[in-house]
C-alpha cells in the first residue's frame, strides 16, 4: 500500500484500531472484576457419572460409575436422556453454602442423604435460555465430601456450570457481573428514545430503524443476564433471545440502507426483507413449537453470515465511493460488531461443527465473556450516533450558510424595497394629482351623461306628445273654413295633449327618481288607449304578468321603449296598426312592438334608438329592430 493510499485509509483505519483497542480492554476487564475471590468455580476433572432411567429416582446409585468421560455421549444420551453427577466438594469456610447450577434444563441435587433441590422444566412448563437460567441448590453443614446432580440431557454437549459459595456472595456475584449489562441497556434504550422522539418530528426511517436495533439491543441486554432472574422469575425472556438478534440485523440492514440509499443494491433490499419475514416467523413459531423454534433457529445462521456478507458490501462500496467521515465510520464500527457477533454465535450459540473447530484453533476464546456482543453493539450504535451527528453538523453548516445568504438576500431585498417605496411616494403624488384630474374629468362625465340621459327621457316622453299635437294641429289647419265645430274640436285636443304632455313630463320624472309605486302595465295600458284616442291609429295589446320584483330600471327602459316604438312608428313610418306583446319566464322579459308602416330599411339609429339601445345594453339585455311584411319590428329582451 502507498503512502498516498494509507492517507486516504487513515480515517479508517484509526477507527478500526480505537474500537479494536476498546474491544480488547473491556474484555480484560470484564475478566478481571469478574473473577470472585470468595467463590470456587467447581472443575469438571473429578466428576464421575452414570446413566439414570428417569428424573425422579430415588437416590444415587451404589455402583454403575464412571469416570472415563465428564458426561455421555451422543448416542449414550439418546439411549439415557437422564444422567447422575458426581461432584466432590473440597472444604472451606462456608457459613451459608449453595451451588450455582448452570447449563442444566432440568435438575435435583442429593446431598447429605437427601434432596436438597428441585427442578423439572416439564413439570413447569418453561422455556429457558439454559445459558442465563440458573440454579441455587442448598448444601447443607457440615459440607459432605460429594454432591449428586439427576441431569436431564440437553441438547448440545454442554457440561454444566458450578460454583459453590455462600448465597450472599453469589447473588454479589451475579449483581456484579451484570452491572456493565444495565449500564448497557439504559444507554441503549436512551439512545433508542432519543431515535424515537426525532422520528417523530423529521419521520425518516433511518431513526425508526435506529430506534429498533436499539430497543432490541437493550432489551436482549437487559434480559440475557443472571440479576433478573433475582428480581423476576420469568424465564420466557431470555428464551427469545435469539428472536431478538434477528430483529436486530433486520434493523441494522435498515439503518445502513438509510445511510447509503445509493450502496445498497437490490439483493440487500430483498435480503431485508427476507430477514424480516424469518424473524416475525421465527417468533410466531417460538410462542407454539419449541423443535419449529429450534429449527427456524439453525437457519438463521447461514442467513447470517449471507447478511454480513451483503452488509460489508454494501458499506464497503458506500466507503469506497465517498471516503468520508460518515462511510469510515460507519465501515469500523460494522466490523468490529461483525467480528464479535460471529465470534459469539459460533462459540456461545453451538454452531455444528464450526464452533468445535474454532474453539480448538483459539483457545483463549473460552475465556470471552459472554455479553461482549452487546458492547460491540454499543460501540457501533456510537459509530452510528458519529454518522448521525456529522450530518446534523453538516447540516448546520449548511443551515448557516443558508442564514447569511438569506441576510443578504434580505438586505438587498430591503434596499429595493426602500428605494421602491421612494418611487412610490413619487409615484403616489403623481397618482394623486391625476386623480384629482381624472375625479374633475369624471364629474364633467356624469353631468354630460346626466343631460343626455334628461335629454332622451324628453325625447322620449315630449317627442311623442308633439306627434300627436302636429297630427290634431294639422287636421284643424284642414278644417278652418270647411267645418268651423271641427277645427276647433281638433283645437281642443290640442290643448289637451299638450296638457298631457306635462302630466308625461311629470311621470317621466317620477320614473327617473326611481318610485317604486309605478304600475308598468297600468302605465302602458294608458299610453295605448291615449295614443288611439288622439292619434286615430288601431293597437292590439297583449300584456302578461310580469315579476314583481321588477326594478324602477327595467319598468323606465319597458314604458320608454313603447313611447319610442309608437312616436316613430307614426310619425316615420306612418303606421295605422299596432301589435304589442309583453311576456315574461325564467329566461327573462320579451317585448314586442310590429307595425303596419313602411317597411323598415336598416340604418344608422337616431338619438332616440340610439339611447334606447344602451339602455337595454346597461341592463345586460338586447335589442333588434328589424323590417316587418310591411312595416317594422322592434324587439327586446332582458334579463328577469
Amino acid at each position: 500500500m502507498t503512502r498516498a493510499s494509507w492517507r486516504h485509509h487513515w480515517p479508517l483505519l484509526r477507527a478500526l484500531m480505537i474500537l479494536f483497542a476498546a474491544i480488547c480492554t473491556i474484555s480484560s476487564i470484564l475478566n478481571l472484576i469478574r473473577d470472585p475471590d470468595n467463590l470456587l468455580r467447581l472443575r469438571n476433572d473429578g466428576w464421575d457419572w452414570a446413566p439414570a432411567s428417569s428424573l425422579y429416582e430415588p437416590a444415587p446409585p451404589e455402583s454403575g460409575w464412571r469416570s472415563d468421560s465428564p458426561m455421555p455421549s451422543r448416542s449414550e444420551s439418546a439411549e439415557a436422556p437422564y444422567y447422575w453427577l458426581r461432584i466432590p466438594l473440597k472444604e472451606d469456610n462456608w457459613n451459608d453454602p449453595y451451588l450455582m447450577i448452570n447449563n442444566v434444563s432440568s435438575v435435583r441435587v442429593w446431598a447429605s442423604g437427601e434432596w436438597t433441590y428441585e427442578y423439572d422444566l416439564k413439570k413447569r412448563r418453561d422455556r429457558i435460555n439454559m445459558g442465563y437460567h440458573w440454579n441455587l441448590a442448598k448444601i447443607p453443614e457440615p459440607l459432605p465430601s460429594d454432591a449428586y446432580l439427576l441431569l436431564k440431557t440437553p441438547r448440545q454437549d454442554l457440561l454444566p456450570w458450578i460454583m459453590i459459595g455462600n448465597r450472599a456472595d453469589l447473588l454479589e456475584f451475579m449483581i456484579r457481573r451484570d452491572t456493565d449489562n444495565l449500564l448497557i441497556a439504559a444507554l441503549l434504550l436512551f439512545c433508542g428514545l432519543v431515535s424515537i422522539g426525532v422520528f417523530a418530528v423529521r419521520r425518516e426511517k433511518l431513526y425508526l430503524y435506529f430506534f429498533l436495533l436499539c430497543f432490541i439491543g437493550g432489551g436482549s441486554s437487559l434480559i440475557r443476564n443472571f440479576t433478573l432472574k433475582i428480581l423476576w422469575d420469568y424465564r420466557w425472556l431470555s428464551y427469545f433471545q435469539t428472536v431478538g438478534l434477528m430483529f436486530g440485523v433486520a434493523a441494522f440492514m435498515g439503518v445502513v440502507e438509510a445511510l447509503f440509499p445509493r450502496a445498497c443494491g437490490r439483493s440487500a433490499r430483498i435480503l431485508k426483507r427476507v430477514m424480516l419475514g424469518l424473524s416475525s416467523v421465527t417468533l410466531g413459531v417460538s410462542l407454539v413449537s419449541l423443535n419449529g423454534y429450534n429449527a427456524l433457529t439453525f437457519v438463521f445462521y447461514p442467513l447470517f453470515f449471507l447478511v454480513i456478507v451483503s452488509l460489508f458490501h454494501t458499506v464497503w462500496r458506500a466507503y469506497r465511493n465517498g471516503r468520508d467521515v460518515e462511510s469510515a465510520w460507519m465501515l469500523a464500527g460494522f466490523s468490529t460488531m461483525t467480528g464479535v457477533a460471529c465470534v459469539h454465535v459460533l462459540h456461545f450459540m453451538q454452531v455444528p461443527f464450526l464452533s468445535d473447530w474454532l474453539r480448538m484453533l483459539v483457545p483463549a476464546l473460552k475465556r470471552m465473556p459472554t455479553d461482549l456482543i452487546f458492547w460491540g453493539l454499543l460501540l457501533n450504535v456510537f459509530c452510528i450516533v458519529r454518522v448521525i451527528v456529522h450530518r446534523f453538523g453538516r447540516m448546520n453548516r449548511q443551515l448557516a450558510e443558508f442564514n447569511r445568504d438569506l441576510e443578504l438576500l434580505v438586505a438587498e431585498r430591503t434596499a429595493e424595497l426602500r428605494q421602491s417605496s421612494t418611487e412610490l411616494e413619487a409615484a403616489n403624488e403623481k397618482l394623486s394629482s391625476s386623480m384629482k384630474e381624472t375625479a374633475e374629468a369624471m364629474a364633467e362625465t356624469m353631468v354630460l351623461e346626466e343631460r343626455r340621459r334628461i335629454t332622451g327621457a324628453i325625447h322620449d316622453t315630449v317627442g311623442h306628445v308633439l306627434t300627436a299635437t302636429l297630427v290634431q294641429l294639422e287636421a284643424a289647419k284642414r278644417l278652418i273654413g270647411r267645418d268651423d265645430a271641427l277645427s276647433m274640436e281638433k283645437m281642443n285636443a290640442s290643448q289637451q295633449l299638450v296638457s298631457k304632455g306635462l302630466d308625461e313630463i311629470r311621470l317621466s320624472a317620477l320614473l327617473q327618481n326611481g318610485s317604486s309605486t309605478f304600475d308598468l302595465s297600468t302605465a302602458m295600458q294608458e299610453l295605448i288607449r291615449d295614443t288611439k284616442n288622439l292619434t286615430g291609429i288601431s293597437i292590439e295589446s297583449r300584456i302578461g304578468e310580469l315579476p314583481g320584483d321588477l326594478s324602477t330600471v327595467h319598468k323606465r327602459v319597458l314604458y320608454q321603449a313603447l313611447q319610442e316604438g309608437l312616436t316613430n312608428g307614426i310619425r316615420h313610418g306612418e303606421g295605422k296598426r299596432f301589435e304589442f306583446t309583453l311576456s315574461a319566464d325564467e329566461k327573462g322579459i320579451r317585448f314586442r312592438l310590429a307595425n303596419d308602416g313602411r317597411t323598415y330599411s336598416p340604418s344608422e339609429f337616431g338619438f332616440g334608438l340610439k339611447a334606447m339601445a344602451e339602455r337595454v345594453a346597461q341592463l345586460g339585455g338586447r335589442m333588434k329592430v328589424e323590417p316587418g311584411e310591411p312595416g317594422c319590428i322592434l324587439e327586446l329582451t332582458l334579463p328577469a
